[in-house]
Protein backbone atom coordinates (compact mmCIF):
# COMPACT_ATOMS: atom_id res chain seq x y z
CA UNK A 1 0.00 0.00 0.00
CA UNK A 2 2.99 2.05 0.38
CA UNK A 3 4.74 1.50 -2.39
CA UNK A 4 1.57 2.49 -4.55
CA UNK A 5 0.88 5.61 -2.36
CA UNK A 6 4.23 6.95 -3.15
CA UNK A 7 4.01 5.55 -7.30
CA UNK A 8 6.36 2.58 -7.07
CA UNK A 9 3.76 0.20 -8.96
CA UNK A 10 6.51 -2.61 -9.52
CA UNK A 11 7.49 -2.67 -5.86
CA UNK A 12 3.93 -2.76 -5.16
CA UNK A 13 2.84 -5.35 -7.48
CA UNK A 14 5.91 -7.52 -6.49
CA UNK A 15 4.63 -6.94 -2.64
CA UNK A 16 1.04 -7.74 -3.23
CA UNK A 17 2.00 -11.07 -5.59
CA UNK A 18 4.02 -11.84 -2.46
CA UNK A 19 0.89 -11.81 -0.20
CA UNK A 20 -1.27 -13.31 -2.71
CA UNK A 21 1.39 -16.30 -2.95
CA UNK A 22 1.10 -16.34 0.67
CA UNK A 23 -2.36 -16.31 1.50
CA UNK A 24 -3.10 -19.15 -0.82
CA UNK A 25 -1.05 -21.20 0.49
CA UNK A 26 -1.96 -20.71 4.21
CA UNK A 27 -5.58 -20.98 2.99
CA UNK A 28 -6.41 -17.19 4.34
CA UNK A 29 -9.29 -17.01 1.65
CA UNK A 30 -10.67 -13.22 3.04
CA UNK A 31 -7.09 -12.17 2.77
CA UNK A 32 -6.67 -13.76 -0.79
CA UNK A 33 -9.93 -11.64 -1.63
CA UNK A 34 -8.42 -8.52 -0.34
CA UNK A 35 -4.70 -8.63 -1.95
CA UNK A 36 -6.98 -9.57 -5.17
CA UNK A 37 -8.83 -6.30 -4.82
CA UNK A 38 -5.72 -4.27 -4.40
CA UNK A 39 -4.29 -5.97 -7.31
CA UNK A 40 -6.97 -4.84 -9.25
CA UNK A 41 -7.00 -1.69 -8.26
CA UNK A 42 -3.54 -1.06 -8.77
CA UNK A 43 -3.72 -2.68 -12.70
CA UNK A 44 -6.15 0.72 -13.00
CA UNK A 45 -3.65 2.97 -11.91
CA UNK A 46 -1.14 1.40 -14.27
CA UNK A 47 -3.53 1.47 -16.98
CA UNK A 48 -4.13 -2.14 -17.63
CA UNK A 49 -7.93 -2.66 -17.08
CA UNK A 50 -7.35 -6.43 -18.58
CA UNK A 51 -5.21 -7.70 -15.88
CA UNK A 52 -7.27 -5.71 -13.09
CA UNK A 53 -10.59 -7.73 -14.28
CA UNK A 54 -8.83 -10.96 -14.17
CA UNK A 55 -7.98 -9.85 -10.29
CA UNK A 56 -11.54 -8.25 -9.33
CA UNK A 57 -13.68 -11.51 -11.18
CA UNK A 58 -11.31 -14.10 -9.32
CA UNK A 59 -12.23 -11.80 -5.93
CA UNK A 60 -16.03 -11.93 -6.45
CA UNK A 61 -15.82 -15.20 -7.67
CA UNK A 62 -14.12 -16.72 -4.21
CA UNK A 63 -16.26 -14.33 -2.29
CA UNK A 64 -19.48 -16.10 -4.01
CA UNK A 65 -18.00 -19.71 -3.59
CA UNK A 66 -17.66 -18.65 -0.15
CA UNK A 67 -20.69 -17.36 1.01
CA UNK A 68 -18.61 -14.00 2.59
CA UNK A 69 -21.15 -11.30 2.04
CA UNK A 70 -18.84 -8.74 3.34
CA UNK A 71 -15.89 -9.17 1.35
CA UNK A 72 -18.08 -9.95 -1.97
CA UNK A 73 -20.05 -6.34 -1.08
CA UNK A 74 -15.84 -4.63 -1.59
CA UNK A 75 -15.77 -6.98 -4.80
CA UNK A 76 -18.71 -5.44 -6.50
CA UNK A 77 -17.38 -2.01 -5.01
CA UNK A 78 -13.71 -2.62 -6.98
CA UNK A 79 -15.02 -3.96 -10.02
CA UNK A 80 -17.81 -1.13 -10.63
CA UNK A 81 -14.85 1.10 -10.36
CA UNK A 82 -13.42 -0.85 -13.34
CA UNK A 83 -16.30 -0.65 -15.38
CA UNK A 84 -16.66 2.80 -14.94
CA UNK A 85 -12.73 3.12 -15.86
CA UNK A 86 -13.49 1.62 -18.94
CA UNK A 87 -16.60 3.57 -19.65
CA UNK A 88 -19.33 0.63 -19.46
CA UNK A 89 -21.67 2.79 -17.10
CA UNK A 90 -24.72 0.60 -17.55
CA UNK A 91 -22.20 -2.20 -15.71
CA UNK A 92 -20.56 -0.12 -13.15
CA UNK A 93 -24.29 0.87 -12.02
CA UNK A 94 -25.36 -2.55 -11.84
CA UNK A 95 -22.23 -3.28 -9.76
CA UNK A 96 -22.61 -0.73 -7.60
CA UNK A 97 -26.25 -1.28 -6.45
CA UNK A 98 -25.46 -5.02 -5.86
CA UNK A 99 -22.64 -3.45 -3.47
CA UNK A 100 -25.48 -1.10 -2.16
CA UNK A 101 -27.46 -3.08 -1.25
CA UNK A 102 -25.42 -6.21 0.27
CA UNK A 103 -23.92 -3.27 2.44
CA UNK A 104 -27.45 -2.32 3.68
CA UNK A 105 -28.34 -6.23 4.17
CA UNK A 106 -25.09 -6.36 6.08
CA UNK A 107 -25.65 -3.22 8.45
CA UNK A 108 -29.53 -3.99 9.17
CA UNK A 109 -28.58 -7.61 9.95
CA UNK A 110 -25.92 -6.08 12.77
CA UNK A 111 -28.42 -3.25 13.91
CA UNK A 112 -31.50 -5.44 14.36
CA UNK A 113 -28.72 -7.98 16.60
CA UNK A 114 -27.71 -5.10 18.29
CA UNK A 115 -31.23 -3.50 19.03
CA UNK A 116 -32.25 -7.29 19.69
CA UNK A 117 -30.09 -7.13 22.77
CA UNK A 118 -30.74 -3.50 23.73
CA UNK A 119 -34.27 -4.51 23.53
CA UNK A 120 -33.65 -7.53 25.89
CA UNK A 121 -31.25 -5.59 28.01
CA UNK A 122 -34.00 -2.50 28.48
CA UNK A 123 -36.60 -4.78 29.04
CA UNK A 124 -34.40 -6.56 32.23
CA UNK A 125 -33.53 -3.23 33.49
CA UNK A 126 -37.23 -1.89 33.42
CA UNK A 127 -38.68 -5.16 35.58
CA UNK A 128 -35.40 -3.91 38.08
CA UNK A 129 -36.73 -0.43 38.23
CA UNK A 130 -40.27 -1.82 38.49
CA UNK A 131 -39.54 -4.05 41.67
CA UNK A 132 -37.38 -0.63 43.39
CA UNK A 133 -40.44 1.67 42.39
CA UNK A 134 -42.77 -0.57 44.19
CA UNK A 135 -40.71 0.00 47.75
CA UNK A 136 -40.50 3.65 47.22
CA UNK A 137 -42.72 6.51 49.35
CA UNK A 138 -44.65 8.62 46.91
CA UNK A 139 -42.07 11.17 47.16
CA UNK A 140 -39.44 9.05 46.03
CA UNK A 141 -41.22 7.77 42.68
CA UNK A 142 -41.75 11.00 41.49
CA UNK A 143 -37.89 12.49 42.20
CA UNK A 144 -36.88 8.92 40.32
CA UNK A 145 -39.34 9.44 37.01
CA UNK A 146 -38.19 13.28 36.87
CA UNK A 147 -34.96 11.97 36.99
CA UNK A 148 -35.45 9.22 34.24
CA UNK A 149 -37.59 11.94 32.53
CA UNK A 150 -34.33 14.34 32.43
CA UNK A 151 -31.91 11.22 31.43
CA UNK A 152 -34.43 10.80 28.54
CA UNK A 153 -34.59 14.41 27.47
CA UNK A 154 -30.90 14.66 27.37
CA UNK A 155 -30.29 11.30 25.41
CA UNK A 156 -32.63 12.48 23.04
CA UNK A 157 -31.10 15.29 22.38
CA UNK A 158 -27.80 14.21 22.11
CA UNK A 159 -28.96 11.78 19.58
CA UNK A 160 -30.10 15.37 17.40
CA UNK A 161 -26.52 16.40 17.74
CA UNK A 162 -25.57 13.05 15.94
CA UNK A 163 -28.50 12.62 13.63
CA UNK A 164 -30.50 14.54 11.40
CA UNK A 165 -34.08 14.89 13.18
CA UNK A 166 -35.55 12.26 10.85
CA UNK A 167 -33.02 9.82 10.78
CA UNK A 168 -32.80 10.15 14.99
CA UNK A 169 -36.99 9.55 14.91
CA UNK A 170 -36.93 6.56 12.39
CA UNK A 171 -33.78 4.78 14.70
CA UNK A 172 -36.30 5.22 18.30
CA UNK A 173 -39.66 4.24 16.15
CA UNK A 174 -38.20 1.04 14.72
CA UNK A 175 -34.63 0.28 15.78
CA UNK A 176 -32.95 0.91 12.53
CA UNK A 177 -32.64 3.80 9.95
CA UNK A 178 -31.72 2.09 6.62
CA UNK A 179 -29.69 3.54 3.81
CA UNK A 180 -31.36 6.12 1.30
CA UNK A 181 -30.74 6.88 -2.36
CA UNK A 182 -31.30 10.84 -2.78
CA UNK A 183 -31.48 12.14 -6.80
CA UNK A 184 -30.52 15.28 -6.00
CA UNK A 185 -28.22 16.74 -3.22
CA UNK A 186 -26.02 19.73 -3.26
CA UNK A 187 -22.28 18.93 -1.53
CA UNK A 188 -20.44 21.19 -0.40
CA UNK A 189 -16.84 20.87 0.92
CA UNK A 190 -15.01 23.69 3.03
CA UNK A 191 -11.25 23.54 3.30
CA UNK A 192 -8.95 26.06 5.18
CA UNK A 193 -5.88 27.79 3.34
CA UNK A 194 -2.61 26.56 4.70
CA UNK A 195 -3.62 25.50 7.98
CA UNK A 196 -0.69 22.98 9.06
CA UNK A 197 1.50 26.51 8.36
CA UNK A 198 -0.41 28.10 10.40
CA UNK A 199 -1.42 25.64 13.00
CA UNK A 200 2.53 25.38 13.84
CA UNK A 201 2.17 28.81 15.24
CA UNK A 202 -0.68 28.03 17.87
CA UNK A 203 -0.66 26.07 20.53
CA UNK A 204 -2.54 22.67 20.57
CA UNK A 205 -5.62 24.30 23.29
CA UNK A 206 -5.27 27.76 20.72
CA UNK A 207 -5.58 25.66 17.59
CA UNK A 208 -8.46 23.31 18.75
CA UNK A 209 -10.45 26.51 19.90
CA UNK A 210 -9.94 28.25 16.80
CA UNK A 211 -11.48 25.27 14.75
CA UNK A 212 -13.70 25.22 17.64
CA UNK A 213 -14.51 28.55 16.33
CA UNK A 214 -15.08 28.68 13.25
CA UNK A 215 -17.11 25.51 12.91
CA UNK A 216 -19.33 26.53 15.10
CA UNK A 217 -19.90 29.25 13.30
CA UNK A 218 -19.88 27.15 9.87
CA UNK A 219 -22.99 25.08 12.06
CA UNK A 220 -25.04 27.74 12.63
CA UNK A 221 -24.78 29.36 9.13
CA UNK A 222 -25.98 25.76 7.31
CA UNK A 223 -28.31 25.23 10.35
CA UNK A 224 -30.47 28.31 8.82
CA UNK A 225 -30.23 27.39 5.78
CA UNK A 226 -31.62 23.61 6.00
CA UNK A 227 -28.21 22.13 4.88
CA UNK A 228 -27.28 19.40 6.76
CA UNK A 229 -23.90 18.97 8.35
CA UNK A 230 -22.20 15.56 7.31
CA UNK A 231 -18.74 15.34 8.90
CA UNK A 232 -15.50 17.30 9.86
CA UNK A 233 -12.04 15.31 8.61
CA UNK A 234 -9.77 17.50 10.05
CA UNK A 235 -9.41 20.94 8.82
CA UNK A 236 -12.26 20.45 6.46
CA UNK A 237 -15.74 20.60 6.84
CA UNK A 238 -18.44 18.76 4.55
CA UNK A 239 -21.98 19.08 4.69
CA UNK A 240 -25.07 18.96 2.20
CA UNK A 241 -28.42 20.37 1.41
CA UNK A 242 -31.63 18.08 -0.03
CA UNK A 243 -31.27 15.61 2.84
CA UNK A 244 -32.32 14.04 4.73
CA UNK A 245 -36.02 15.56 3.47
CA UNK A 246 -35.73 16.43 -0.34
CA UNK A 247 -35.66 20.24 -1.30
CA UNK A 248 -35.77 21.55 -4.63
CA UNK A 249 -33.85 24.63 -3.89
CA UNK A 250 -31.00 22.66 -2.21
CA UNK A 251 -28.61 23.95 -4.67
CA UNK A 252 -29.76 27.67 -4.18
CA UNK A 253 -29.75 27.27 -0.39
CA UNK A 254 -26.20 25.63 -0.11
CA UNK A 255 -24.66 28.56 -2.42
CA UNK A 256 -26.33 30.89 0.05
CA UNK A 257 -25.06 29.71 3.12
CA UNK A 258 -21.29 29.34 1.02
CA UNK A 259 -21.94 33.22 0.43
CA UNK A 260 -22.30 34.03 4.16
CA UNK A 261 -19.38 31.74 5.10
CA UNK A 262 -17.43 33.66 3.05
CA UNK A 263 -18.68 36.59 4.97
CA UNK A 264 -18.06 35.21 8.36
CA UNK A 265 -14.75 34.21 7.32
CA UNK A 266 -13.74 37.76 5.50
CA UNK A 267 -14.98 39.75 9.02
CA UNK A 268 -12.97 37.58 11.01
CA UNK A 269 -9.91 37.85 8.81
CA UNK A 270 -10.26 41.86 8.88
CA UNK A 271 -10.51 41.56 12.74
CA UNK A 272 -7.12 39.29 13.26
CA UNK A 273 -5.07 41.17 10.91
CA UNK A 274 -6.08 44.56 13.25
CA UNK A 275 -4.97 42.25 15.70
CA UNK A 276 -1.77 41.44 14.52
CA UNK A 277 -2.86 37.98 14.64
CA UNK A 278 -2.69 35.01 12.11
CA UNK A 279 -5.97 34.25 10.20
CA UNK A 280 -7.55 32.12 8.16
CA UNK A 281 -8.83 31.93 4.58
CA UNK A 282 -10.96 29.31 2.69
CA UNK A 283 -11.58 26.95 -0.55
CA UNK A 284 -15.31 25.94 -0.77
CA UNK A 285 -16.23 23.26 -4.10
CA UNK A 286 -19.91 22.33 -4.23
CA UNK A 287 -21.15 20.00 -6.46
CA UNK A 288 -24.99 18.53 -7.32
CA UNK A 289 -26.21 14.79 -7.74
CA UNK A 290 -27.50 11.76 -6.25
CA UNK A 291 -26.07 10.21 -3.22
CA UNK A 292 -26.45 6.74 -0.80
CA UNK A 293 -26.60 8.47 2.32
CA UNK A 294 -27.40 6.60 6.04
CA UNK A 295 -26.08 5.08 9.63
CA UNK A 296 -22.54 3.64 9.64
CA UNK A 297 -21.30 3.02 13.05
CA UNK A 298 -22.11 0.92 15.98
CA UNK A 299 -21.15 2.06 19.21
CA UNK A 300 -20.81 5.57 17.86
CA UNK A 301 -23.63 6.65 15.32
CA UNK A 302 -22.39 8.64 12.38
CA UNK A 303 -24.87 10.04 9.31
CA UNK A 304 -22.77 9.87 5.89
CA UNK A 305 -23.19 9.74 2.44
CA UNK A 306 -21.35 8.23 -0.46
CA UNK A 307 -21.12 8.09 -4.06
CA UNK A 308 -19.84 10.10 -7.23
CA UNK A 309 -21.03 13.38 -6.44
CA UNK A 310 -19.24 13.41 -3.07
CA UNK A 311 -15.73 12.83 -4.85
CA UNK A 312 -16.76 15.52 -7.30
CA UNK A 313 -17.43 18.38 -4.81
CA UNK A 314 -14.16 17.68 -3.49
CA UNK A 315 -12.46 17.60 -6.63
CA UNK A 316 -14.43 21.56 -7.03
CA UNK A 317 -12.87 22.12 -3.70
CA UNK A 318 -9.05 20.80 -4.47
CA UNK A 319 -9.25 22.90 -7.68
CA UNK A 320 -10.69 26.33 -6.50
CA UNK A 321 -9.31 29.26 -5.44
CA UNK A 322 -8.91 30.87 -2.19
CA UNK A 323 -12.21 33.23 -1.50
CA UNK A 324 -14.30 31.79 -4.45
CA UNK A 325 -17.11 29.30 -4.89
CA UNK A 326 -16.36 26.68 -7.55
CA UNK A 327 -18.85 24.66 -8.81
CA UNK A 328 -19.35 22.30 -11.25
CA UNK A 329 -21.78 22.09 -14.41
CA UNK A 330 -24.27 19.96 -12.60
CA UNK A 331 -24.95 22.83 -9.93
CA UNK A 332 -24.47 25.54 -12.58
CA UNK A 333 -27.48 24.19 -14.58
CA UNK A 334 -29.46 24.97 -11.53
CA UNK A 335 -28.45 28.38 -10.58
CA UNK A 336 -27.13 30.39 -13.15
CA UNK A 337 -30.26 32.25 -13.43
CA UNK A 338 -30.30 33.01 -9.68
CA UNK A 339 -26.41 34.57 -9.39
CA UNK A 340 -23.38 35.60 -11.43
CA UNK A 341 -20.77 32.88 -12.53
CA UNK A 342 -17.29 33.03 -14.17
CA UNK A 343 -16.91 29.89 -16.65
CA UNK A 344 -13.54 28.76 -16.01
CA UNK A 345 -13.32 26.26 -18.83
CA UNK A 346 -13.01 22.53 -18.70
CA UNK A 347 -10.47 22.01 -15.61
CA UNK A 348 -8.89 18.35 -15.21
CA UNK A 349 -9.91 16.87 -12.23
CA UNK A 350 -8.03 14.25 -10.32
CA UNK A 351 -9.22 10.76 -11.36
CA UNK A 352 -12.23 12.73 -12.83
CA UNK A 353 -11.04 13.66 -16.24
CA UNK A 354 -11.87 17.30 -17.57
CA UNK A 355 -15.05 18.83 -15.35
CA UNK A 356 -16.99 22.37 -16.62
CA UNK A 357 -16.51 24.17 -13.78
CA UNK A 358 -17.97 27.91 -12.76
CA UNK A 359 -16.96 30.41 -10.15
CA UNK A 360 -20.34 31.41 -8.97
CA UNK A 361 -21.18 35.26 -6.99
CA UNK A 362 -23.70 36.86 -5.68
CA UNK A 363 -25.90 38.94 -7.73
Amino acid sequence: MLYTKMEQYEKAFEKYTHGLEISKETGNVPFTINTLMSLGELKLKTNEPALAKLYLDEAVALSKEHSLKSNLSDALSYRADYYENVHDYQSALKEFREHISLKDELLNSYNLKQMGELRLKYELDKKEREAEINHLKNVELKETLDKLQHEKNRSERLLLNILPEEVAEELKTTGTAKAKLFKEVTVMFIDIKNFTTISQELTPEMLVAEIDYLFRGFDEITSRYDVEKIKTIGDAYMCAGGLPVPDQKNAEKVLNAAFEILHFIEMLKHERIAQDKAFFEVRIGINTGPVVAGIVGSSKFAYDIWGDTVNTAARMEQTGEVGKINVSGNTYALVKDKFKSEYRGKINAKNKGEIDMYFIAQN
